[in-house]
Order: structure tokens, then sequence, then C-alpha cells
């Protein structure tokens, strides 16, 4: 193509550019082109990939049980189902009709760098069978990097989470010195680097990865971080101690040989006889802290009682504040937990379940009907009585409730070293005589805040009957003069200064005409009627969605339609709507009469009608035929002609009049 250079004086970077001239004439045997427009490709000068991804989005082949994701140069393919040999026959289906798909248009894929996966909650996820494309196996992989998601094939996002972790502790290490304590940047500055540099890292595709979040021992990081990022200042003294002594705590115990000399002791076999298994859980809570320990208590034969520690968990209280029941009542839903756990692992029988909370207003709620309190309240009782039995649940004082520990604290050293944590209160090994009795408290009053309030709602019915019944009028007319005068007399009623008393006026008829339309659509689309009042999309279920409804200024239902910008009237736009049972045609069209011609008696052909059709063979002969059709007893004469010409049909009208005779009319 021709081309030039453009030089601009003006400019500091690029003073000379090429320009091409695409209207220029080129000779080529003896001739010059010409120019033409060009009705395929893309402009000169423009970008190609936006063209290419718009056809290669709306062609690529779609499948009924398959989903695809598309994108600039790359797309996934995603299928499901409940067998994995069908989803795979599926999937390999489908990549035969890509790979026809991109030989016929021939572009190029890279089956090396493609792969496949199998998300399987449960089970497991080798495939039974190979998947190929162009002849070359596809490699199933455990873990697929996605969008910068690393996606593995349980969906527990273990490697996302940890690749996550690196990437942003890698820029803490680079921004420390300047989202630090002693940077000299304000707190606003921090946090504008906390938002541009280290909040995209976490929050991208949490929305995802959100479910594999991090566990309550993070939260204690969180909170802390938190407080130090909102404070310019150096780190609390309280907090400075907090964290010494759990260092000093974790040491100890890392160092101390005494650890050695612990000794958990478990019960009996199940197979002895004459032996009898509790399972003892307590549960405690705190502002901070809410948590649960569980017992075994053993009876041997000679009634010899012991206990042995089982295990203990321990939750951080939400970042809501809440009141000490509701947290105690947290903690009962993680006693109901650990005692469904145990429950589903023991291999024995167990006779007994012993639930011991030293809140009575948990116990309270646990034991009334989860349907009487708020929503808060009612879940985790549901939850819990869906766990356990409510009349599994007890009441023993704070002071004798091991889980006391979990909830306030304490070292290491005083939970080994002390029976009432390895082992339980001392009247649990004791006879049950012992042990502690339940209250018998009336919360009738003193807890309205957590009772769910009962709304009376009352409904009165009236008779909306018309004094005016339609069954008893033959003619439209008389109804809507009828219907006028009563409408009179309601409106004479209430403006007894402005009555009327002459003759019925348009205006009165047309009112009543409005007034029988109304009550019909009001008894016949009701809830139409209220979606339209209250400018809400009709349900999918009506009848009438597809004319697309409005209420006019009147408060009728009338027909959207198509034709708002038309030259029509009104009511040709917009007809109102009626149901069927009160319309006399119902749409249809009257047929009109028939011409004086059609139905006076004459000679057949003495009133003729004329057509014409043309047929095209493959041959490409053309032939024309004639029709002559009597306008009374509906005979028919054919012609036919090899061309349609004013001749031929004058040739082929008098051999119509030869045979047939001369007609009246045509």
């Amino acid at each position: 193509m021709p081309h030039s250079a453009a030089v601009r004086k003006d400019k500091e970077t690029t003073k000379v550019r090429m320009v091409f001239d695409a209207s220029s004439k080129v000779l080529l045997n003896n001739s010059y082109s010409n120019t033409g427009s060009c009705l395929s490709g893309v402009p000169q000068g423009s970008v190609l990939s936006p063209y290419l991804y718009n056809i290669y989005a709306h062609d690529f082949p779609q499948h009924s049980t398959v989903s695809t994701c598309l994108f600039a140069d790359d797309s996934a393919v995603l299928s499901q189902g409940v067998q994995l040999k069908y989803t795979i026959k599926t999937v390999q289906h489908f990549l035969d009709k890509l790979e026809t798909w991109l030989t016929h248009w021939r572009i190029a894929i890279n089956v090396d760098k493609s792969q496949a996966i199998v998300f399987r909650k449960w089970g497991v996820i080798d495939p039974p069978c190979q998947l190929s494309l162009f002849d070359d196996n596809i490699q199933w992989v455990p873990v697929v990097k996605y969008l910068g998601l690393h996606i593995d094939s349980r969906l527990t996002f273990k490697k996302h989470i940890d690749y996550l972790s690196e990437k942003f502790w890698g820029r803490i290490s680079l921004a420390i010195s300047l989202v630090g304590r002693r940077s000299p940047l304000s707190l606003e500055n921090k946090v504008i680097l906390y938002k541009q540099i280290l909040c995209p890292v976490i929050t991208y595709g949490s929305p995802v990865w959100g479910a594999a979040a991090a566990t309550h021992m993070k939260k204690f990081k969180y909170r802390n971080v938190a407080c130090f990022v909102t404070s310019s200042s150096p780190v609390p003294l309280k907090t400075r101690r907090v964290g010494q002594r759990c260092t000093l705590n974790l040491s100890r115990a890392e160092t101390s040989s005494r650890w050695c000399g612990v000794v958990v002791r478990r019960g009996g076999a199940s197979s002895d006889k004459g032996k009898d298994f509790q399972l003892h859980i307590f549960c405690d809570a705190s502002p901070r802290v809410f948590g649960a320990v569980a017992y075994f208590r053993y009876v041997t034969a000679n009634d010899d009682s012991y206990t042995s520690f089982i295990t203990a968990k321990s939750r951080v209280s939400p970042l809501k504040k809440l009141t000490l029941p509701r947290l105690e009542l947290l903690g009962a839903v993680l006693a109901s937990r650990i005692l469904k756990y145990l429950t589903s692992k023991f291999k024995f029988p167990i006779s007994k379940f012993f639930l011991w909370s030293d809140s009575s207003i948990a116990l309270h709620w646990i034991k009334e009907k989860a349907s009487n309190h708020k929503q808060f309240v009612s879940n985790r009782v549901i939850e819990i009585q869906s766990n356990s039995d409510p009349s599994d649940w007890h009441h023993c004082s704070g002071r004798e409730n091991p889980a006391d520990y979990v909830s306030r604290g304490a070292n290491l050293e005083t939970i080994i070293y002390r029976q009432f944590w390895m082992h339980g209160p001392q009247w649990l090994r004791t006879t049950k005589n012992n042990w502690p009795k339940n209250l018998n408290c009336d919360f009738s009053s003193t807890d309205p805040c957590e009772s769910e309030k009962q709304v009376f709602m009352f409904a009165c019915e009236f008779n909306t009957a018309s004094i005016i019944h339609l069954s008893k009028f033959s003619s439209l007319q008389k109804l809507l003069r009828v219907s006028s005068w009563v409408l009179r007399f309601v409106h004479n009623i209430r403006n007894r200064f402005n009555k009327r008393s002459d003759d019925l006026s348009t205006e009165e008829i047309n009112g009543a005409e409005k007034f029988w339309i109304q009550l019909v659509q009001r008894d016949a689309f009701a809830e139409e009627v209220n979606c339209l009042r209250a400018c809400k999309l009709l349900l999918k279920t009506s009848v009438i969605l597809e004319f697309n409804p409005f209420l006019d200024s009147d408060e009728l239902i009338r027909v959207g339609g198509r034709l708002q910008k038309s030259k029509f009237s009104y009511l040709q736009k917009h007809p109102i709507i009626l149901p069927g049972k009160w319309c006399k045609f119902n749409g249809v069209q009257v047929t009109a009469p028939l011409p004086a011609l059609r139905v006076e008696q004459s000679a057949p052909f003495s009133v003729v009608e004329i057509d014409f059709e043309a047929l095209t063979q493959k041959t490409r002969i053309n032939i024309t035929l004639f029709y002559f059709l009597c306008a009374v007893t509906r005979a028919l004469h054919l012609e036919l002609v090899n061309i349609l010409t004013t001749e031929t049909f004058l040739l082929a009208l008098r051999r119509f009049i030869s045979r047939r005779g001369l007609c009246s009319k045509i």
C-alpha cells in the first residue's frame, strides 16, 4: 500500500509518522483500480482483539448440561452430576463438539496447558477415565489456579489461604516502616496505605474462599492488630504483660519435664460386665470466652466411681457485645455439639448423659419451647434440643463448675495439678444423692426482653355485594341509566348544596359505565390491581401479563401494547381489559355480509373472479396459471400460458369465453 512520511514539528518525541494512502489507485495491465466500500473486516487502524473475542464468544459451542466461562484468552468448562462417570462422559462429548468447532475456524488451543479437576466433597476423587482433546490426554490435577484463586478438589481453599498469608506478610514486611507504630506518617495516611497495599490481598475473592477463614485464635490477633493500627501510641502495659505471661507459660510447658508425669485415666473395657458409663459435660461463659469440658464417669460392679477427663473446647466471644445469659447459651450450644460428636465416636453404650450449667436463665430457655423466644435465642435453643434431650440439662453452682477455668482462664500449672480440672468436681465421684439439685425458679416475668412478642390480628368480613344485580338486566343501556340514577342519588346525599335535578347527562352515563368496568376488573383481577397500585411487577402466573397492563387516571386497567407512538386514538392504542365472559365477541372480528352478486341466482361463470399464479420449475421454464372462479357456484376454470403478458392474458380470456360463454361481470 502506498505510504509517505508526515512530519510534525510541534511534537517532541515522534516528529515523523507514517501515513498509508488506502484510497490510492494502482495501475495493473494498463488499467487503474477503482475504490469501493468494504463490507467486511475492521476499520483501518482499529484494534482487532475485541472483534475477534465477540465472534469467539457468540459462536462458541453450547451444550444443555455443560456451562462455559469465556474470557479473552482462557475458558473453562463445567459439568455437574451425581455420577462421576456420567459427568466425565458429558464433558468428553462437549470436547468432541469443541474440537470440530476449533478445526472449522482454525483456532489453535494449547492442550499441554489444559487441566481437568474433579470437585467432590466426599468419596474418591480419582477419575475413572481420561479426557482427550485432539488425541492428547488432558492432565488431571488436585489444585487449579483460576483468576488468581487456588481451587482444590475438596473446596477447602487451604493452599489459597497459605498463598495469601505469604503474600500478605511479605507486603507487611515491606510496608512496616510506613504503617508501623514508629512511622512518622499520620493515621489517615496509614489507613490509606493499608487499604491500597494490604487490604486488596485479603479481600480479593473473599466471597468465594471466605467460608475457610481464620479460627478464633486469629481473632485475638486481629483484634490486637486493629488496636495498634488505629492508635499511634505504644503497646498498652496490660496487653504487654498478658503477652509476656503467655510466652512464659508456653516456654515452661515446652521445657518442663513434669509434663511426662501427667496421666489421663480412661475407663475400663467396654466388654466388662456390671459396669456403667456416664458422660458429663460442663459449660460456662464470660464476656470474653465461652467453652465446655467433658468427663467420663465410670461405675464398677462394687459401686466405686471414677472420673476421667475427655476433651475441652473454647470459643472467643463475638465482636458484637452480648448479654451474659446469651453467652451462657452459646456455651450450652458448644456443649451440645461436643455431646453429639462424642456419641458418634464411642463404640460402647453410654447409659446416661448429664449436661451442667451454672446459668439458670439459659436452662430455662433450653427447657422451654423455642418459638417463645426471639430469633437469636430461638435458633440456638433449636440446635440444643436437636443435639440433646432437655431433660438431661441440670444446674450446678459456679464454684463447682470446672468449665470456669475455660471461661476465666488459668495457668498451665494450675490446670495440670488440680484434680478439679482433671477429674471434675468432688461430688461427681460420689453417689447421685450428693449431686446438686435442680432449681425450681419461676421465670415467667424475669426475662421479658427475650420473649417473643405476641401479635394478635383481628379481621372483620364485610359484605361487598352490589345493590344492583346484573342478572336482572338484559340491556346495557338500561343498566347504565339505572346505575346513573343511583349514583346521582349518592351524589345528592353527599352534596346537599350542589344537588342535581335535571335529566341524565352523557358524563353521568359514562361514569356509570366506568363504575361497572372498575367493579368487574376488581372482581376478576384483584391481585393485578393491587400490584399496579403499588407499582410492582405482576406475577408470572397472571393471565394479563402479556398485555403489559397499566392503570389510567380513572384506575381502569388498559393494554400497554406497542402502539404508543402511533396516530391512533387513545382508546385504540390502549383498550380496556375485561374478562372473557363480559366480552360479546372476545376480539373476533365480525364477518362482513356477502355482496349481492354472490347471493343472487345466476348462470355459472356469469360473474367471474380472475387470479393468476406463476409456476417455476427446475428446467427454468416459466408457466403462468390463470384462475377463473365463479362467484355464485364457486366453480373453477384453469388456463395455462407460457409467459405473463397482456396478449397471452387476452388469448386465455378468449378461450375461456368460447368455452364457458360470455360473462356479465368480471
